[in-house]
């Protein structure tokens, strides 16, 4: 009986105690209703177990949970990082998140997700180091009196608190009784705006404070990265709460404000969204995929905004890594949608960009386009294979000059991938273009680059994506296009090349001549074997040194091996004799 009275003295006490006028800021609401929920916060500790969750149920009823409930809770929070870092109380006492945390289950699901939104955006509002010069009107935990590290502990027990209360079991089971309601999801993207500007004023502030050199601790800096990680997951948690629709409509709005680091952050959530979704789940006409594909055209136009500043660098990247991440998914399933794509992709801001890094990623995206979209695209080809060719040439000339940079290897590797998936996929019309791309491939820098740390190692990368290069062109190029190219490249640039050049362009031609089909053969075998003999010439020059002499006629001797044992009797057998 004596709790009911106390529950009934709440209900019309606290009312006109903590009145605001009409319109009245955050900061007069903390300032009228914050000393009064500090004392039911300060005491705690000497109200009774069993009564209370009672008790402050019908505080934040009474008081409107809207409003109130997220102050509750950072208070709460506030008195837990206090006892967490003075050990001190018995354990039940220093637990209090887990009591916050049980308050919050008893609201709506509207309010807890609320709830953790407001927490989120009052940690944008607190600064960097607490300060007496710095006023933080507008939230309700003392940051005045806090020191460097209850701050940043608070910063970590409010994110752990907001990503323990959207996965918990209690807030599933409520969630999914109103998932699909237009003001839950109303509630998720707000949500998710509200976490993107969190994130980026932590980024922002972690590194401040890095530069004036005052995260010299491992712990101080290790606090702040946890801090960056946990806004990513609770960002996660929200977004995976989402429906699709709203999740487009909320990615699309946010990429048209100005500020580069939400629209990257943004878009590191659409390649996460993209890279899940499993198009074995739904028919290819399905109207999920429709909608999913609504944010790819606001995605793919990032890459025309013209600049290299390092912020808009890495925003260029991160659209086109979604490009890549869709196109990979559905280019075979919306060919128009991703042609069009292409056309922006393609564009002088982003594959012409004198930012190596974009050009990298725009390269990227492009293979995975002419992969996935095939003749599709030829009638661009013009447009994007002669860049293609000129990223080539320009890095392999680099290479030349000084050692490997690993940017350079970078946009290297990148382009060999676009210029292999061109060749797979358009080898018919590529017929004036090959002996600029002989010359590059079999260039001295290139074929003396090697990898020294396996696999991994940018420079094997490199030699292994020539060499698929090389495979992709006698494999898919025509013989009648192919071998004279060949030919004619011999005579005026390989023949004059070193030893290492001269082997490689010869093992070339003869794994070309291993994979003639018949009537190739028949059209060829003539031109070849007198190739073979003039690269047995070489081998006979006096002024080629010993060493070289043994690279060519092993390379030669190969190669040849492969082409003799294409042909059959009737035509060795002339060969034979006019080679002895």
């Amino acid at each position: 009986y004596s709790f009911h009275v106390i529950q009934q003295t709440l209900e019309k006490v606290l009312p006109p105690l903590v009145r605001l006028p009409n319109a009245a800021s955050r900061a007069v609401q903390v300032t009228h209703a914050g000393p009064v929920l500090r004392v039911f916060v300060d005491a705690l500790s000497h109200i009774p177990r069993h009564r209370r969750m009672a008790l402050f149920s019908t505080l934040v009823r009474t008081m409107g949970p809207t409003e109130y409930a997220p102050a509750v809770v950072s208070l709460l929070l506030e008195k837990n990082v206090a006892k967490i870092l003075k050990a001190s109380g018995q354990a039940e006492d220093r637990d209090v998140a887990s009591f916050a945390l049980s308050l919050v289950h008893g609201m709506s699901t509207e309010e807890q997700i609320h709830t953790a939104t407001v927490l989120a955006r009052d940690l944008a509002q607190l600064p960097a180091e607490p300060s007496a010069d710095v006023e933080c009107g507008d939230v309700y935990i003392d940051v005045v009196h806090m020191q460097t590290r209850e701050l940043r502990t608070y910063r970590l027990v409010a994110l752990d608190f907001a990503h323990q209360l959207l996965t918990s079991r209690q807030f599933a089971a409520a969630f999914s009784v109103v998932a699909t309601k237009a003001s839950v999801n109303s509630l998720l993207a707000a949500a998710t705006a509200t976490l993107l500007e969190t994130t980026a004023t932590l980024a922002q502030q972690h590194a401040q404070l890095s530069a004036e050199g005052k995260l010299s601790a491992n712990v101080a800096e290790t606090a702040w990265r946890k801090a960056v990680q946990l806004c990513y997951s609770v960002l996660d948690d929200v977004n995976a709460l989402m429906d699709r629709r709203t999740f487009v409509s909320t990615v699309v709005g946010l990429l048209q404000q100005n500020d580069l680091k939400v629209q990257r952050k943004v878009l590191a959530l659409a390649n996460t969204k993209l890279a899940a979704f499993d198009t074995r789940l739904v028919e290819q006409g399905s109207a999920e995929i429709d909608e999913i594909l609504e944010m790819m055209v606001p995605v793919a136009q990032l890459t025309a905004t013209q600049g290299d500043a390092a912020e808009l660098v890495a925003c260029k990247q991160a659209a086109l890594l979604c490009v890549a991440t869709a196109a990979k998914k559905f280019a075979a399933l919306r060919p128009v949608l991703f042609t069009e794509i292409t056309g922006m992709v393609i564009a002088p801001s982003s594959l012409q960009s004198t930012s190596v890094a974009v050009a990298s990623s725009a390269l990227v995206a492009l293979a995975v386009l002419c992969s996935e979209l095939g003749s599709r695209l030829i009638p661009r080809l013009p447009q994007y294979l002669p860049t293609v060719l000129k990223h080539l040439h320009a890095v392999v000339g680099r290479l030349s000059d000084s050692a490997a940079l690993q940017d350079d290897l970078a946009l290297l590797a990148s382009a060999l991938s676009a210029m292999q998936a061109i060749v797979e996929n358009m080898s018919a019309f590529l017929a004036p273009s090959l002996s600029p791309l002989f010359a590059i491939l079999m260039h001295p820098s290139l074929r003396a680059i090697k990898g020294a740390n396996g696999a991994n190692d940018l420079s094997s990368q490199v030699r292994e994506k020539a060499d698929s290069v090389l495979t992709a062109l006698y494999k898919s190029i025509p013989p009648r296009q192919l071998l004279p190219a060949q030919f004619a490249f011999y005579q005026k640039e390989a023949s004059k090349q070193g030893a290492e050049t001269l082997a490689a362009f010869v093992d070339f031609v003869g794994k070309t001549a291993g994979s003639l089909q018949r009537n190739h053969l028949m059209q060829f075998y003539k031109p070849l074997f007198k190739f073979f003999l003039s690269v047995f010439d070489v081998t006979r020059n006096p002024m080629v040194p010993l060493a070289d002499v043994s690279v060519i006629e092993d390379a030669a001797l190969s190669a040849f091996m492969r082409f003799v044992i294409k042909l059959n009797e009737n035509l060795f057998k002339p060969l034979f004799l006019s080679f002895v």
